[in-house]
């Protein structure tokens, strides 16, 4: 069967046991393919079960999931890191690659962007979402960190393009801070 659109959304849920369960039912409301969670809610280190009998995939450290929603799209496990994991879709006779990273506020970045560097961004659709936990004028900060400005030549050198849009306001608010951390970067094939 064809399919004609990808729909999906990315939510930073911050261990939260509601957010984590309600994007459940966000995603079958709206009828989407995947989600894409970063810093999901844990029970014993394992997420929560999807009653909708969809394929989860997620990195080493459990700190990101890709739910599939679409039982009859080809999907396929493609590798895990600690940070990342990656599935290939099959679309409208294309490749088009789900990156779902989270990166701890302590770890370090160079790890992340090594487990990245070994994957050529320039021969398919990809899909790069994540907490990067780092600061860049670029997406939206009022200045750069060392993380930022890192994650910011990584993106300039791998065929990536920053999708977030400053205007819709900020990625993360809490009482205590507002911020930009979650990112969305796409390429396209050359």
């Amino acid at each position: 069967m064809g399919f004609n659109t990808i729909r999906g959304i990315q939510i930073n849920v911050n261990h939260c046991k509601a957010a984590h369960s309600g994007v459940f039912q966000v995603s079958r409301d709206l009828e989407l393919d995947f989600i894409a969670i970063q810093d999901p809610y844990l029970i014993n280190g394992e997420p929560p079960k999807s009653n909708f009998g969809c394929k989860a995939f997620s990195p080493r450290d459990k700190r990101a999931i890709t739910y599939i929603f679409k039982k009859n799209l080809n999907v396929f496990y493609k590798f895990n890191t600690t940070h990342t994991v990656a599935v290939e879709l099959h679309f409208n006779n294309m490749l088009f690659n789900i990156f779902n990273c989270y990166l701890p506020p302590h770890d370090n970045i160079e790890d992340l962007i090594g487990e990245l560097r070994d994957f050529n961004f320039y021969n398919s659709f990809n899909l790069l979402v994540s907490d990067f936990n780092c600061k860049s004028r670029s997406w939206g900060y009022d200045s750069d960190n060392f993380r930022g400005r890192k994650l910011t030549e990584f993106i300039a050198a791998s065929n990536l393009h920053i999708c977030n849009i400053t205007e819709y306001g900020p990625t993360f608010q809490s009482t205590t801070n507002v911020g930009f951390p979650d990112l969305t970067l796409l390429s396209l094939p050359v």
